[in-house]
């Protein structure tokens, strides 16, 4: 029994043996010539091949933007404007109705998420109470030009805490907000603007409002007594927010793919894929875009992840031809993805290469400047990158 084991053993390693060894041409001859594949390689650094590149700015709605940012930073400032709900229990709705209610105190608290800047740069801001009623979506820096609000501010704010500021709110404003909230009345609840003064020169963000309610949303607290009777503390939930970001972002090197978010400049890049057969099956096409570091800021939030498109159009460059995305994923200073199914697509001919559009996957999440090296980078090495692995039937 055991012979037999051993020899069944010296079998097996002599057909696996067999199995890793290079193959010969013997077999060869029985395959048809149009069933012999070569797996090539072709790559854009080593081809004289056209390629464009641009940056352009994009409005984006910061409405439902689930960072709200707040700052002065490289040329740029966010202002905020914020709105919240104010809910009573019924113990202070009849102490309201009997005109028994008064407001102790009211403040905002906040719970910063998101910083750019170095934290020992200056950073304040002023609140101020608006005057007319506003939406979220597209509010952009035409509506905030044309904010109605009272030209002293209700609050100052200089150098919060890093991990939570407060500011108060007076006591007849809480209370105009606690009657407007059973009677239609009373003025309208408008909520606050928060501008930063010309001093600051960082950025500090915090949650905004979602699908889903996070538990470091801003709030608004406020303590009501009824003499005799008791003395509570509402906190209410924020109902309206938005961010509008005005200015010009100072760019370092106007020659690269510049990636801006919430700001929002987009990216474009071409390549000319008109030297590759036309029966060619991509088996894999990798994208790689170098960043320049010098030319780079980003938050506390970094960018992991930019998306590509394809362009509907090269001259109206943020025209996409349709849904389909692909992810170029960051690995230290360069993003790379396998971009084979747009290639093969336009060398099937069935989509006109227009080139591809980028951006940033956090663009209404943070101020991160990305600033790609382009074709017209002086070291070869640093432009973007098209390496094609394709085979064809010989």
């Amino acid at each position: 029994m055991i012979k037999k084991l051993l020899a069944s053993v010296v079998l097996t390693a002599l057909v696996l043996s067999g199995c890793v060894e290079s193959p010969t041409d013997i077999g060869s001859s029985l395959l048809p010539p149009s069933d012999k594949f070569e797996v090539k390689v072709v790559s854009t650094d080593t081809l004289n091949i056209n390629e464009t590149s641009a940056y352009f700015k994009k409005k984006i709605d910061l409405g439902s933007a689930p960072r709200i940012l707040l700052g002065k930073y490289n040329g740029l400032t966010s202002t905020a404007l914020l709105r919240f709900f104010v809910l009573l229990p019924d113990s202070v709705k009849d102490a309201l109705n009997g005109d028994s209610l008064t407001v102790k105190s009211a403040w905002v608290e906040i719970q910063p998420n998101y910083t750019l800047g170095d934290k020992s740069l200056p950073f304040g801001f002023s609140v101020y109470k608006i005057n007319n009623f506003w939406l979220p979506a597209d509010y952009d820096a035409d509506s905030l030009a044309a904010l109605d609000y009272d030209a002293n501010p209700v609050a100052t704010v200089t150098n919060p805490d890093d991990s939570l500021f407060k500011f108060d709110i007076p006591q007849d404003l809480a209370m105009e907000w606690i009657k407007q909230s059973t009677d239609t009345e009373h003025p309208e609840n408008n909520g606050v603007m928060l501008k930063p003064d010309d001093a600051t020169q960082r950025i500090i963000g915090f949650q905004g409002i979602t699908n889903f309610k996070h538990s470091d949303e801003p709030v608004l607290k406020i303590i009501v007594e009824r003499t005799g009777s008791f003395i509570d503390t509402l906190t209410e939930s924020i109902t309206s927010d938005v961010h509008v970001i005005t200015g010009e972002p100072a760019i370092t090197n106007p020659a690269n793919i510049n990636l801006l978010s919430d700001y929002s400049l987009r990216g474009y890049f071409y390549f000319d894929v008109s030297f590759m057969p036309k029966d060619a099956i991509i088996n894999k096409a990798v994208f790689t875009l170098r960043i320049d570091s010098t030319a780079t800021f980003e938050g506390s939030a970094m960018t992991d992840t930019l998306e590509v498109k394809m362009a509907a159009d090269s001259t109206a460059k943020d025209s996409v031809e349709n849904a389909e995305r692909i992810y170029l994923y960051r690995r230290g200073w360069k993003f790379e993805g396998d971009i084979s199914h747009f290639v093969q697509k336009w060398i099937d001919g069935k989509i006109n290469n227009q080139g591809l559009r980028l951006r940033l996957t956090d663009e209404n999440r943070t101020l991160n400047m990305i600033s790609l090296f382009s074709e017209k980078a002086v070291e070869r090495e640093k432009r973007p990158l098209v390496r094609i692995y394709y085979t064809d039937k010989k």
